[in-house]
């Protein structure tokens, strides 16, 4: 993979119970090449209408947009091609899990999230066939060198939600 390119590798843990207190059992860890079994590549217009190319598998795969090995699972944008001012946005990588959750904790281990001009790296769920009107929780997202706007995430023991400066129509029980 070139070294220009924005990357990121994730590990998601889904663990899931009917009810609040309750006793929480993993239900999925999806690691690696697991991605490309669990998630779909969604080549489809920018729903927001954005600047960008969603490509398929294939083609994310074969220019090194995505890679993986046992333990990681590597996206990116494409940061080498000279764009035509008035033709697509460049080629990224737009994944959606095969599985939906409802009552769960999900469990994100991100080695490296993109900064930078351009780039809008985001971790993201929603009712999909209520959105946008059925709103969306957005757990990480940023746009260019802007922090993330919703939730810091911490490698470290100590993840905080802001007590000011969110941006937001909800509000945060704990």
């Amino acid at each position: 993979m070139k070294s220009s390119l924005s990357t990121f590798a994730l590990v998601f843990a889904f663990i899931t119970t009917p009810a609040r207190g309750a006793t929480y059992s993993r239900s999925d860890c999806i690691l690696g090449t697991d991605f490309l079994t669990k998630f779909t590549f969604e080549a489809v217009a920018d729903p927001s209408n954005g600047r960008v190319n969603y490509v398929d598998e294939a083609t994310a795969v074969n220019t090194g947009l995505v890679s993986t090995t046992s333990t990681t699972f590597t996206m990116g944008a494409d940061d080498t091609t000279v764009l035509d001012p008035n033709g697509p946005g460049r080629n990224s990588v737009r994944i959606k899990s095969t599985k939906s959750y409802t009552t769960h904790v999900a469990v994100f281990d991100v080695n490296h999230m993109p900064q930078g001009c351009g780039t809008w790296p985001a971790i993201w769920e929603t009712d999909e066939d209520d959105w946008p009107n059925g709103g969306e929780a957005d757990i990480v997202e940023g746009v260019n060198d802007q922090a993330p706007n919703t939730v810091t995430l911490h490698t470290s023991p100590g993840c905080t939600v802001p007590s000011s400066g969110r941006n937001q129509t909800g509000y945060v029980n704990s």
